[in-house]
């Protein structure tokens, strides 16, 4: 042990010996706390009731450290050498692929969630999102609140928008575009850090030409800030490699806690957070335990409690969704998604939201990484702490797209899956920006690859994200899109909606809305409220599928088919493709005897699951019929 440890870090190690050991014991408390102390139902109702706190606790000491970092930087002088520069072009890139792409839902289940929890931690300061909710005189009373799988840090952030502007849907969108220029700005101070002024340009414009990027920013889910927090821990341990101080470390942690808050597997970048740590520590002979820094394990203690959610709830693994029979992660789907990538990353059809360049970026990048990090390793660990630290995260990168390959709903080639490849392809834009100088020796290298970037991104990912295709494809944000529009255009929010799958976009919104599900066992109760006229208007969003192949004629799919039990007058209805037609339509009669009756059935066991049912035959007939209506149209 001697031999490792210089004579000033025995020293700094007797010094901060009481820290340590109150270290230690906070760490033991914590890890006791989080998986053995309370019951999932206890640690359930801890999350709903104290997430809030720990979360504004967390969010108020880092922000707190960062204004101290700030202060230290000189920001004026920096800015008047030409700062103002990568402020304009960070802004300029964030405005031009913003205005490529409609802001909407586009992963739709995840958004309405989220936007659920951060409307409850607005208006409670409560962890939980709403199962429904219905309009009392002029106010939208929630109820029914649980606990969501989902971590929090996002619905916080999303949370504080409300604070400041009051609670709007839309906050969700509003908060990604304004995380957009802090994302490609830390990508521009990362890439800055490892291959210089002009290889943090290459890096920003890189990431730019990809139109799922582009997607992803104009939505209202979590990626973005998923990937802010990663650049974000990377850089402020850049940092840290460079001047090992108390306020640098405490920023360093604090991000590592927010961003294992953002995402589930975003947790696993507290190991290279904590490797950069002792390494920084041997490096620099000098130990520093600041209280933000002792703190942070009971900061984490939220997420082993939150996952007691999955032990009240397993239908939450969603397990159910598609075929899965060795479990959530395991090597049998790593074959299968491998392949599924490679179709992603090297489609030439448009139909995904890819770019061929960062897929061949990722592939020089990766390669000749681990080549340089084989080679050097011994160098970099003796002189280049700042390069050590990005080795981790590039690994912890690499080690995440390896886990995404193992798991069940690893399809990077689907269009609600897709999005989890963000993380691999942002590892692939960093490899690549630190190997290519290392590659490449000549004056114009990186004037050559920006012009490279840019004629690049005129021809393809400009038309690519106007053509849509990958968008048309996502018929679940599609239709709820649709049915924003439609709540945009009413005023009053008195109304009932029954939605099977959509009931917490209308929720979110402000309106009322039960699924069929729930009105077959809350059949009673919908009548007396009919008779009662309680709601201004009472509506159904229903899915139709084709009825007969030979005459093409449309009928209700079965779980959202009233029968006679009402009498329905459509408002709105659009065809998507022929075997996706959407329809909003009233209720204009209801027969009470019957509605019953249908309930009943509908609680019949051999009705609680349609997907147990075969249906690839009809499948196959309705991608026939699809074929067959492109081909005719005039």
């Amino acid at each position: 042990m001697g031999g490792w440890l210089s004579h000033s870090l025995r020293a700094s190690l007797v010094e901060q010996r009481s820290r340590m050991i109150l270290f230690g014991l906070l760490s033991l408390l914590a890890v006791v706390l989080g998986f053995w102390t309370f019951t999932p139902y206890r640690a359930v109702y801890l999350v709903r009731h104290g997430g809030y706190g720990v979360m504004l606790l967390t969010f108020a000491l880092f922000v707190y450290e960062l204004v101290k970092l700030m202060r230290r930087a000189d920001l004026g002088a920096r800015w008047r050498a030409g700062g103002w520069k990568v402020v304009l072009f960070v802004l300029g890139v964030s405005a031009v692929l913003h205005v490529q792409e409609p802001h909407g839902f586009k992963v739709v289940n995840d958004e309405f969630v989220q936007i659920s929890t951060s409307q409850r931690m607005h208006q409670l300061r409560e962890v939980s999102t709403v199962a429904r909710g219905f309009q009392l005189g002029t106010t939208f009373m929630p109820m029914q609140g649980h606990v969501d799988k989902r971590p929090i840090f996002y619905p916080f952030l999303l949370s504080v928008v409300h604070d400041l502007t009051g609670y709007r849907p839309g906050n969700a969108f509003l908060l990604n575009a304004l995380l957009t220029p802090v994302l490609f700005g830390l990508v521009y101070l990362v890439a800055r850090t490892v291959a210089g002024v002009a290889g943090g340009i290459a890096a920003v414009l890189l990431l730019a030409t990809l139109p799922l990027l582009v997607q992803t920013i104009a939505g209202g889910g979590f990626e973005v800030l998923n990937l802010v927090m990663i650049v974000a821990t990377l850089y402020l341990g850049l940092r840290f490699a460079r001047t090992p101080e108390a306020t640098t470390l405490s920023a360093f942690c604090l991000s590592g806690v927010l961003l294992a808050q953002v995402r589930y597997e975003s947790v696993l970048f507290i190991v290279p957070v904590g490797i950069a740590i002792l390494y920084i520590v041997w490096k620099s002979e000098r130990l520093l335990l600041p209280w933000p820094v002792l703190a942070t394990p009971l900061l984490l203690v939220a997420y082993p409690l939150q996952l007691n959610v999955f032990k009240l709830r397993p239908e939450l693994w969603q397990l159910n969704d598609r075929p899965s029979g060795s479990g959530v992660y395991s090597f049998d789907y790593f074959h299968d998604n491998v392949g599924k990538a490679l179709n992603y990353f090297f489609s030439f059809d448009r139909t995904h939201a890819n770019s061929h360049l960062v897929a061949l970026a990722g592939i020089v990048g990766l390669a000749f990484f681990f080549l340089h990090l084989f080679r050097e390793r011994r160098t970099l660990l003796r002189k280049n702490p700042e390069q050590v630290v990005f080795a981790l995260f590039t690994l912890a990168l690499f080690g995440q797209a390896v886990l995404m390959m193992c798991y069940f709903w690893g399809a990077y080639d689907e269009p609600l899956t897709v999005r989890l490849s963000l993380p691999t392809q942002l590892l692939f834009v960093l490899a690549f920006v630190f190997v290519y100088p290392l590659l490449v020796t000549a004056v114009h290298r990186w004037r050559v690859l920006s012009t490279v970037i840019v004629g690049y991104f005129f021809c393809w990912t400009m038309p690519t994200v106007a053509q849509r295709a990958y968008a048309h494809t996502n018929l679940a944000a599609e239709t709820a899109n649709w049915q924003r529009e439609y709540l945009q255009s009413r005023t009053d929010r008195g109304f009932i909606v029954l939605d099977q799958t959509m009931p917490m976009l209308w929720v979110t919104h402000g309106v009322a809305a039960v699924s069929f599900d729930a009105l077959a066992e809350r059949t009673e109760e919908f009548i007396y409220h009919y008779q009662r006229r309680t709601f201004s208007d009472y509506l159904v969003v229903q899915k139709l599928e084709i009825a007969d192949f030979e005459r093409e004629t449309l009928r209700p799919m079965a779980s959202v088919d009233l029968g006679d039990a009402v009498t329905l007058e459509t408002v709105r209805e659009i065809v998507f493709r022929p075997t996706y037609v959407i329809r909003l339509s009233r209720i204009v009669s209801l027969d009470e005897d019957r509605l019953r009756t249908w309930g009943k059935r509908m609680m019949e066991p051999s009705n609680m699951d349609e997907s147990a049912h075969d249906d690839t035959e009809r499948k196959a007939r309705e991608a026939e019929l699809v074929q067959e209506w492109l081909k005719k149209l005039p």
